[in-house]
């Protein structure tokens, strides 16, 4: 029988990503009815593919390890970067994580999670487009249209949890999306199948072995201007390049369409062109694009709407804390609002916190993200008390992911004079020398 959307409900969710099952999971435990919209038939393959172990805390939290450990992902031992002529890598098992970071297929990964909270009691509606939020002195009207049936409709909850992505509902509707003029870039991607990977000791590995030999994530910077990401997954090979927008008609250069462009530029990468050997690109599945994706909004919260994951900031992918912050957030924001519903003469505490926490969780992923020059003396004093806060193995393995990218001055005084990075130096040369002959 098909379910009817309801005309009230305590929480509505805009977006099925994992900052939205996080969301409704947390809310639902708490006794607090959560529904949410996805705009989607089912979710979609998109990229933030690579999972980092700090993932397993929040899958516990959500009573969903089991399954997620069963799916069958690619588990990951590591990372490794080709920066500047150096090759570094480095293992998880060195930093005490009883289970590994992961490659998923983003489209299996949020449905599994959705599916998971659906059994926990979250109403889920897909093919529902949230079009616009109405705050009031009582809480949110949402204006929805529901595709599948093409009917309109209102819904009214005390909050909302914006947690739709890059289109970001709320941030947008409202102008609160900021970009960071020192930190503009382009990303590109496409699929590959065959081809080969790096294993945890930097051999090469074909293709379809991944789930018997854990691969490494790896990184291959362009130049002095960009770099390139390959992460095996169970059918695929995932492949992207960072460009900064003021180099984008150099990128444009490599080629007179799309995929020749794409092919001929991240085959610029040192590794990445060995590791393509043998390999085909997935045309059908298109080569993707988004522009200027490292933004923040003026303010987290709106009225009663929480604006977690991308739908309120993201910074870079190259420490691959996309998933992470999608989690974090709205962990976060459902703190605070649980406890809203049971003291509400502190809800205004409650959203200063959250806000509090979101700056500083973005100003910290700014200090790991950027290139050293753009490091300030007030952005180190500002991510003093966040260090504090984190566990030696959180920090040491942040401190090694920016040293693997030279980004090792980005901490170094916070971190580095008391716990150094874990991460072994190879010759690139030496690396090369396996590489498969074409």
């Amino acid at each position: 029988m098909m379910k009817r959307i309801q005309n009230e409900c305590e929480v509505l969710v805009i977006g099925g990503g994992p900052g939205g099952a996080m969301a409704c999971s947390n809310l639902v435990q708490n006794g607090i009815e959560a529904v949410l919209f996805e705009k989607e038939k089912t979710p979609l393959l998109k990229v933030g593919e690579n999972v980092i172990p700090h993932f397993w805390k929040f899958a516990e939290l959500m009573k969903v390890k089991e399954k997620v450990e069963k799916e069958g992902f690619v588990f990951k031992a590591g990372g490794s970067s080709c920066w500047n002529g150096k090759f570094r890598k480095m293992k998880f098992s060195d930093f005490n994580y009883s289970t590994l970071g992961m490659h998923v297929e983003r489209d299996k990964f949020d449905k599994l999670l959705l599916d998971h909270v659906e059994t926990q009691g979250a109403k889920i509606f897909y093919e529902v487009k949230a079009l616009k939020v109405i705050n009031d002195k009582g809480g949110v009207e949402v204006e929805y249209h529901d595709l599948a049936n093409d009917e309109k409709g209102t819904i009214k909850c005390k909050y909302l949890i914006d947690a739709s992505g890059q289109s970001s509902l709320v941030g947008l509707q409202e102008n609160l999306r900021q970009y960071d003029e020192a930190f503009r870039f382009n990303a590109y991607w496409g699929y590959y199948k065959g081809g080969y990977y790096l294993d945890a000791n930097a051999n090469f590995v074909e293709f379809g072995n991944q789930l018997k030999i854990k691969p490494m994530t790896i990184q291959s910077n362009v130049g002095e201007w960009g770099w390139v990401w390959h992460i095996i997954q169970r059918e695929f090979t995932s492949l992207g390049i960072i460009v900064p927008k003021s180099k984008r008609g150099e990128y444009q250069s490599f080629g007179d369409n799309n995929v020749k462009r794409f092919e001929s530029a991240i085959r610029k990468a040192p590794i990445i062109k060995e590791l393509l050997t043998g390999s085909e690109l997935i045309e059908d599945m298109g080569i993707k694009s988004i522009i200027d994706y490292s933004y923040q909004p003026k303010k987290f919260i709106v009225g009663n709407c929480y604006m977690v994951g991308d739908a309120a900031a993201f910074v870079d992918p190259i420490n691959s804390a996309g998933i992470l912050m999608a989690l974090f957030s709205a962990y976060s924001a459902t703190w605070a609002i649980i406890r809203s519903f049971k003291f509400p003469n502190r809800a205004e505490e409650y959203k200063t916190y959250y806000e509090t926490q979101m700056q500083d969780r973005v100003e910290f992923f700014k200090l790991l993200a950027y290139p050293s020059e753009y490091i300030t003396d007030e952005m180190i004093e500002r991510n003093r008390n966040i260090v504090r806060q984190m566990g030696s193995s959180e920090n040491q393995l942040a401190f090694t992911q920016c040293t693997l990218t030279n980004r090792s001055k980005n901490l170094n005084e916070l971190i580095g004079d008391h716990i150094p990075p874990i991460l072994e130096d190879l010759s690139l040369e030496e690396v090369l020398r396996a590489a498969p002959q074409r």
